[in-house]
């Protein structure tokens, strides 16, 4: 038997129901060794760099566009760990 289907909801209808039906959670401070999987209530920005000096976190390649077969120059290099 091939039954009735309903009209697909837009993706703003589906985004309106789901907001009419939701509530934020109230906010709470809680020490850092309390917080493990919760999530923060507003940004958070760092202070400063870590580490505080430069460094490459891991090896790898940035490469432009460009066409097919072209030949690539080396610009500069960065270790991991460097």
């Amino acid at each position: 038997m091939n039954a009735v289907q309903p009209p697909l909801l837009t993706i703003a209808q589906a985004r309106e129901l789901v907001l009419s039906a939701v509530q934020p959670l109230a906010t709470e401070v809680l020490p850092v060794a309390d917080a493990r999987d919760r999530v923060l209530a507003e940004d958070l920005k760092a202070t400063g760099d870590v580490p505080p000096f430069p460094c490459s976190a891991m090896d790898g390649y940035a490469v432009r566009p460009g066409p097919a077969e072209r030949r690539l120059s080396l610009a500069g290099e960065s270790r991991a760990g460097t």
